[in-house]
């Protein structure tokens, strides 16, 4: 029995042991379930990074002898499209005026992005120019959400004579139309000038086009109402003055200069600009364009009553170039010229001006960029893109024919060369805008002189 006891009382402390164990085991997981540990969690959601915008927008309104490009009186008569109209009453327009009020115009546009070769944005088109003649375009400039440099380049100008029609071609200082001679440089460009100015208003600044304040909205607002109103008042800043263009590009032009002046001029205060359309709103000490500002540049044009029979049928076009550049961390920005561009415009002109050319021809150049040709029966090809190099020219169809063919060029064109059967070659040099003309003249020969 002292054995079996002793096997017993290991198995009761066998027990007991277990159960202690279970104990403590079941303890823990009391204490696990029930205890706190102070916490805090910060979370930061959606982190995101995005690149600013900088959207540089333009509209223009054109003027011309005294009228403006409107949308007039919708009505049967004139169903809201653009003509030339009187600023306020077109019954105060006489009849001997030119132009009359409703004749069609272009130069006029709302808020866009310009798009590059696009006929819809050009700032002048007129054809029919006479000594006396005037016109201005108040072009705005919108900077949207941020501050900018900006940039204004005159490129591509092509000054050309054209044709050397009677009595242009008896004038003896015209030397460019002298008998066989080539048409050269025209006279146009030196006769036709430009003044450009800053178009603010009597209060320092632009307060126009605040978009907390509705009735601001556009120019010559109520809230300065001589500020874009196409008028050279005497308080703008005057940047040209009586200037010409020429075959060179001009500029760029910094319009800093402009801003940064006309902010020294007023005594503004605020270095960046921004003084919620107050005084010297958008004019910065550095001379930037401020982010949401409006800006009016007055640009106007006049040939002198002085001019003379040399700037018959001459031709001045030209590229008008606007561009914004970031401000924020680029503080030694310039404004540096537009890539060099290479061009050759082709046209034709018929002696006598009545004979009517036919319409089945096409003028062609032919080199470094191959078989350049023109659209049937177009008159010409303007500014197309080339490559430096000599050109082939000649003129295909066309009837009836001509009793000369006779190509001459203008611009910085290499002379060219005639073959004399109507064909010709000129060498065009990198950067050069060269125009040649193909005359078609179908007077009678001259008779034989002799017995």
């Amino acid at each position: 029995m002292v054995g079996a006891q002793k096997y017993m009382t290991g198995i009761l402390n066998a027990r007991i042991l277990a159960s202690v164990a279970m104990l403590v085991f079941v303890g823990a997981v009391v204490a696990g379930s029930t205890g706190a540990f102070f916490s805090d969690t910060e979370t930061s959601t959606g982190n995101t990074f995005t690149a600013g915008a900088l959207d540089l927008k333009v509209d223009s309104q054109s003027h011309f002898n005294g009228l403006v490009c409107r949308i007039g009186a919708q009505n049967e008569v004139n169903p809201g499209v653009l003509g030339w109209h009187h600023p306020t009453d077109d019954s105060l327009v006489g009849p001997e005026h030119f132009p009359q009020p409703g004749d069609p115009c272009t130069g006029t546009w709302a808020e866009s992005d310009l798009i590059a070769d696009s006929l819809a944005f050009r700032f002048f088109n007129f054809d029919d120019l006479k000594p006396g003649d005037e016109g201005e375009n108040t072009i705005s400039l919108h900077v949207l959400d941020n501050d900018a440099w900006g940039c204004f380049t005159v490129d591509n100008v092509v000054d050309s004579d054209v044709t050397c029609t009677e009595p242009e071609s008896e004038d003896v200082d015209d030397l460019s139309c002298t008998p066989n001679g080539n048409v050269a440089v025209g006279e146009l460009g030196a006769a036709l000038t430009f003044d450009a100015w800053l178009d603010e208003g009597t209060t320092p600044g632009f307060q126009c086009n605040n978009p907390d304040v509705p009735a601001t909205a556009g120019a010559s607002c109520d809230a300065d109402p001589e500020e874009g109103d196409n008028i050279l008042n005497g308080v703008e800043q005057l940047f040209w003055d009586d200037e010409t263009v020429d075959e060179a590009s001009e500029g760029p032009f910094a319009m800093s200069n402009v801003l940064s002046t006309a902010y020294a001029l007023h005594q503004c205060t605020d270095a960046t600009g921004h003084t919620e359309y107050g005084l010297c709103h958008g004019l910065a000490l550095d001379g930037r364009m401020v982010g949401s500002a409006t800006y009016y540049w007055g640009l106007a044009w006049s040939i002198p009553g002085t001019a003379g029979n040399e700037i018959q049928t001459d031709s001045l076009t030209l590229d008008m170039i606007f561009e914004a550049v970031q401000h924020r961390n680029n503080p030694d920005f310039q404004c540096t010229p537009p890539e060099v561009r290479t061009t050759l415009t082709l046209a034709k002109t018929v002696i006598p001006a009545e004979q009517e050319p036919d319409s089945s021809y096409t003028l062609i150049a032919d080199g470094a960029v191959t078989d350049l040709s023109g659209i049937e029966g177009s008159p010409a090809v303007f500014f197309a893109p080339v490559e430096p190099g000599v050109y082939a020219l000649s003129e295909s169809g066309g009837d009836p024919d001509p009793t000369s063919v006779t190509w001459s060029c203008t611009g910085n064109a290499t002379p060219e060369v005639d073959n004399g059967n109507g064909t010709a070659s000129v060498t065009v040099g990198p950067g050069e805008n060269v125009v040649c003309v193909v005359e078609n003249n179908y007077e009678a020969a001259p008779p034989p002189v002799g017995p």
